[in-house]
């Protein structure tokens, strides 16, 4: 049987000499996408007032703006360098960062099945506006369907690294903490790949009725 013993903090020396110069270059593009560019870009979606708003692309933006946000949680707490973060923290941010990829993901295929909505074609049987309360009720819950995913996810996670919280530390990916639970971080990478190929499905199937449902003109 394996036994399992203490993880040991990733030195300098052993993930080489421009390590915090990574971490550095990696924070900064966390930063500078996830809490400056992509909150303008979402708030100019929701307030500008010639802008069209699409739920699905802004739930796309807020899914890669928590995802920023879920990478510099040790930042914000001045731990993404020195000794291992408290553990608490730890498993709050690696919980969170496991089940970002399914959010993400769900959140594509939200916005591939609006573009797919928008050619609103009776030929695909497809119904833009709903005209019963209940077809609002479930536009919204599928809107909020990454955020579902999300939490569920987190709660295994949580109850996984609960159990097992010698396995949830920031030595294997240095950059943040993450859970070393091999069950559940491929679950969540088939899971995401399935859904990437559903996304892409849809996408393909968009390009495939775009020309036959477009006007042709002699």
């Amino acid at each position: 049987m394996l036994t399992l013993g203490p993880h040991k903090r990733i030195t300098e020396e052993e993930i080489g000499s421009h390590g915090p110069t990574d971490l550095a270059v990696w924070l900064f593009f966390q930063i500078a996408a996830g809490h400056i560019a992509l909150p303008i870009l979402t708030a100019t979606f929701i307030l500008a007032r010639t802008v069209t708003k699409i739920p699905a692309l802004i739930i796309v933006c807020l899914t890669w703006i928590l995802s920023a946000v879920f990478s510099t949680l040790l930042f914000y707490v001045g731990e993404h360098t020195g000794p291992e973060p408290g553990k608490g923290l730890c498993i709050a941010q690696a919980s969170l960062l496991g089940a970002t990829p399914l959010m993400t993901c769900s959140a594509v295929i939200l916005l591939a099945i609006y573009v797919w909505k928008t050619y609103d074609d009776p030929d695909l049987g497809v119904d833009m506006q709903p005209r019963t309360r209940t077809g609002k009720l479930g536009k919204i819950a599928l809107h909020c369907s990454p955020f579902f995913i999300l939490g569920l996810f987190v709660a295994i996670g949580v109850t996984i690294a609960l159990k097992h919280p010698e396995r949830v530390t920031r030595t294997q990916e240095y950059f943040y903490c993450s859970l070393d639970w091999p069950p559940f971080t491929e679950a969540v990478s088939i899971i995401s790949t399935l859904l990437c190929i559903v996304a892409m499905g849809i996408e393909t199937l968009d390009s495939f009725f775009v020309p036959l449902h477009s006007p042709v003109s002699c």
